[in-house]
């Protein structure tokens, strides 16, 4: 799984398989993306900071000074 968050338009995305997406469902303001095979492929939360709170904020301060901030598998 792949993490990243944009603090400017504040969204939290969450990448479970590098897929091209085929169909979107918006469950209020929860972005379930799609694969061909109907499973989720990722999870985009939009207005992160809001819903998350504290999980951000904590992501921001050990990314400082950056404004995309990606985790995952280092390389």
């Amino acid at each position: 799984m792949k993490m990243s968050y944009d603090a400017e338009a504040d969204v939290l995305s969450l990448v479970f398989r590098d897929e091209q997406i085929v169909q979107a469902r918006d469950e209020n303001d929860i972005i379930l993306n799609f694969g061909s095979t109907g499973e989720i492929v990722e999870i985009e939360i939009l207005q992160a900071s809001k819903i998350l709170g504290q999980f951000i904020t904590q992501l921001l301060q050990t990314r400082a000074g950056r404004t995309f901030t990606e985790i995952g598998t280092p390389s």
